[in-house]
């Protein structure tokens, strides 16, 4: 069962890679000129975040890296429904935001402001199923060095949704603010991220 589990938790780590291929095709098909991105090494943030993400964690947990060889059974089962819900909202998330789908902080060309399916109630779902993904995956495979990776991939998601929000709020301005006031930026409630940088304004 455990061997089930662990294949299980590696095979929902393809859902990224397939969410990001199809938002490449969507914006190939549906172009619009950026009029706006982030400047300075948090331009940079996604570059290091991705691979981490996306091909470091799954190869823990395929080389069993970190593994801890005990039963749990009720931990790897909690952990397999963590990473089922994210992945699903992840999916969710990508198909209702469409075009403006992109591993960046910028704004693109007649860019509006998306606040149906999970974006009613938070402002970065896509990032918040990841790190349900992420958590769940690193339960479900009793993998500590998945684990330690969470709260790596968290501070690089805080950075990057920081920067993503500062671009729309100059965008987007008083529609974006009040999107702020109601919604959270990773779980649906008011929740206070810490400021990670003095020019941000959130």
């Amino acid at each position: 069962m455990g061997e089930v589990l662990r294949m299980s938790a590696l095979t929902l780590f393809a859902v990224g890679p397939a969410v990001a291929m199809l938002a490449l095709w969507r914006r190939s098909r549906e172009s619009s000129r950026i009029l706006s991105r982030i400047s300075g090494w948090r331009r940079y943030v996604p570059a290091v975040l991705l691979p981490i993400e996306w091909i470091v964690a799954p190869a823990l947990i395929a080389f069993r890296v970190g593994e801890i060889d005990a039963g749990w059974l009720p931990v790897r089962l909690v952990g397999l429904a963590v990473s089922v819900a994210g992945a699903a909202v992840l999916v969710w998330a990508s198909a209702v935001l469409g075009r403006f789908m992109m591993h960046a902080a910028a704004v693109s060309e007649n860019h509006t402001l998306v606040e149906r399916g999970p974006y009613r109630f938070v402002r970065h779902p896509v990032y918040a199923g990841y790190l349900a993904l992420l958590l769940g995956c690193g339960l479900a495979s009793l993998n500590v060095c998945v684990l330690l990776l969470w709260p790596v991939s968290f501070l690089g998601i805080l950075i990057q949704t920081g920067s993503e929000e500062r671009l729309l709020q100059e965008q987007l301005t008083q529609t974006y603010e009040r999107y702020m006031q109601r919604t959270g930026r990773l779980f649906p409630c008011s929740f206070k991220y810490p400021s990670l940088s003095s020019d941000s304004r959130n």
